[in-house]
């Protein structure tokens, strides 16, 4: 059995309509309240700090929002806040389509959905990412619907080995289409959205806050690499450093698998050489979009 495991970076929900790191802040500098409609008073405060926030970003202009709040850890709640906010509504607003171009999940599904499947505890595919988002579980459990029931697609999909390195929007967060509490507090985005929001930010943490947990993912993916036949990193952008980290506590007393296939699109030329480095000489580094990689070189 081939193992294979995946490393996501931001760039691999953007094909899904969920924004990248710098995405991410702009979209909450640019939440509007437009006032009308009637919250806890819990959540007007957040409403508040949210404003707080969103002036302390302009003025800062930082690189991410976890070095934000690293530095800022008085907007934390609202920084929380406003991720599952713009995650939420991501999510709610993205319709999917067949034969999507860059729908890189369902290639990575189809090639795996045996082993999915099956029986088997051990499935032959895992991923790594640093997302806060739950794209990767909400697809295949979607797509594992079409095959067996609801309940056994949550029992099977919880088979596959997902970590985020960098925490995450809570796995238990139901993503549904259906909204019918009447307003708004954001411009264009429905006030049920933001209700679920508040009640699921306290879920997310940041990947520094804490050490035991962060150490405890660390080793976990350090493992799911190890064990991996074959490795593909999809669309890491500019987070060459975290992954030289992941890199590095992974194969300090290993050998590095030779079959490792990594996306360059848009990285500079620069970039292109640290992300040779850290992934070795024998790493096809190539400058594709995710979807071409798979169908051009990974699975052939």
């Amino acid at each position: 059995m081939t193992k294979t495991c995946y490393v996501v970076g931001a760039g691999g929900s953007c094909p899904y309509k969920l924004p990248n790191g710098p995405d991410l802040i702009q979209k909450i500098v640019d939440l509007k309240q437009p006032g009308g409609a009637s919250f806890e008073r819990y959540q007007q405060k957040l409403l508040q700090e949210l404003h707080y926030l969103q002036r302390a970003l302009m003025k800062s202009d930082p690189d991410s929002i976890d070095q934000f709040i690293q530095e800022n850890p008085d907007y934390h709640e609202a920084a929380a806040f406003a991720v599952a906010v713009i995650l939420l509504h991501s999510h709610h607003c993205y319709v999917p389509k067949l034969n999507d171009p860059d729908d890189w999940i369902r290639v990575a599904f189809n090639q795996h959905r045996k082993s999915i499947c099956g029986k088997n505890p051990d499935t032959d595919v895992s991923f790594i990412t640093y997302n806060y988002d739950n794209l990767i579980e909400n697809f295949i459990e979607r797509k594992l619907c079409g095959y067996v029931t609801r309940h056994e697609a949550q029992s099977r999909r919880a088979r596959v080995k997902i970590t985020h390195l960098y925490g995450q929007l809570g796995d238990d967060v139901e993503f549904e289409r259906k909204f019918e509490r009447p307003g708004t507090v954001f411009d264009g985005i429905p006030a049920d959205i933001v209700t679920l929001a508040s009640q699921a930010c306290d879920r997310l943490r940041f990947y520094w806050e804490d050490p035991d947990a962060e150490d405890k993912c660390m080793e976990i993916a350090s493992e799911q690499l190890r064990s991996a036949s074959r490795i593909v990193v999809i669309s890491i952008g500019q987070a060459l450093g975290p992954l030289d980290n992941l890199f590095r506590e992974a194969f300090k007393r290993h050998p590095t698998p030779t079959r490792i296939y990594a996306t360059a699109y848009g990285l500079l030329d620069f970039q292109v050489g640290r992300l040779g480095k850290i992934l070795g000489e024998s790493a096809v580094i190539l400058p594709l979009k995710a979807r071409q990689l798979l169908d051009q070189h990974v699975y052939i």
